[in-house]
């Protein structure tokens, strides 16, 4: 399939958005952090509550998330890190979270 957007995705989790200052317990939508769930977090607002297919060309696998949070931060993105995924989502790609960060291509997903 034709994807729309080319980068890397990493995780997060509780701890690392409370070491960067955020609670970790909430995301922007007010959901309680769920790390073995499948959803991310996209830099622009709008994106909260929709879906988006991630695809690994390494894996050759595809996940569905749902955006329910805000990130990856400028930095971040400067480096392109275009998603941020809970650790379901790294696991569910084929990836163990000492990879860090990984290839990835991203589309909104339209019902």
């Amino acid at each position: 399939p034709a994807f729309a957007q080319e980068g890397f995705a990493t995780y997060y989790t509780k701890e690392s958005c409370q070491k960067e200052g955020t609670s970790g317990v909430y995301t922007a939508n007010g959901e309680v952090f769920n790390e073995r769930i499948l959803t991310c977090a996209r830099p622009n607002r709008k994106d909260i509550g929709k879906f988006f297919a991630v695809y690994s060309p390494l894996t050759g696998r595809q996940i569905v998330v749902r955006c329910n949070d805000l990130g990856p931060g400028k930095k971040s993105q400067a480096k392109g890190n275009i998603i941020d995924l809970t650790p379901a989502g790294f696991f569910a790609l084929g990836w163990r979270l000492s990879a860090g960060k990984i290839n990835v291509n991203v589309q909104q997903v339209t019902e």
